[in-house]
């Protein structure tokens, strides 16, 4: 059982290693899973070992179950890891078809308001057209009617001194 353990330690450490090397995430996440059930069983196989000590009245020796570079640092690490593998486990298959569902429904209403904003833009666009259309055709008419007041003003001024030439 002490052997066990120790052998869990070490795959534990050089899962670590493995991820922490690993430039595939892929891979990584592939090598995370098996950290995290590796964990479990660490901590299965502890649990395993206190009740047998217990069971039969025997001293939990520490010492055996070391691991040359097992620190408490990897013993927390390991502890969450399991903790992540076992909330996995318990989570609801039907929740997760529930969120899917709304997450297809999410998508689903993603769509059409890409098509109504689609559609609005293009309904929008030949309005906006028109707009600045009527506006350029606006100030043409405004430059015609200030030249046409010009012209009335240069012909008035040149009638006024032709009747004063003639008169």
């Amino acid at each position: 059982m002490e052997r066990r353990i120790r052998n869990s330690k070490r795959e534990i450490q050089n899962l670590q290693t493995a991820i922490d090397t690993s430039g595939d995430d892929k891979l990584k996440f592939e090598l995370q899973q098996m950290y995290d059930r590796k964990s479990a069983v660490l901590r299965r196989q502890n649990k395993q070992y206190r009740e047998f000590c217990k069971d039969n009245n025997l001293k939990e020796y520490s010492e055996r179950l070391r691991v040359a570079q097992w620190d408490r640092s990897q013993a927390v690490r390991s502890a969450k890891a399991t903790e992540i593998y076992q909330f996995k486990g318990k989570v609801n298959m039907e929740l997760i078809t529930q969120i899917l569902a709304i997450c297809g429904a999410i998508s689903v209403i993603g769509g059409a308001v890409a098509v109504l904003s689609g559609w609005y833009k293009s309904w929008k666009a030949p309005k906006e057209k028109q707009d600045n259309r009527i506006e350029q055709i606006e100030k043409r008419i405004t430059n015609i009617e200030t030249s046409i007041t010009g012209i009335n003003q240069k012909l008035d001024n040149d009638y006024k001194k032709h009747k004063e030439y003639e008169g």
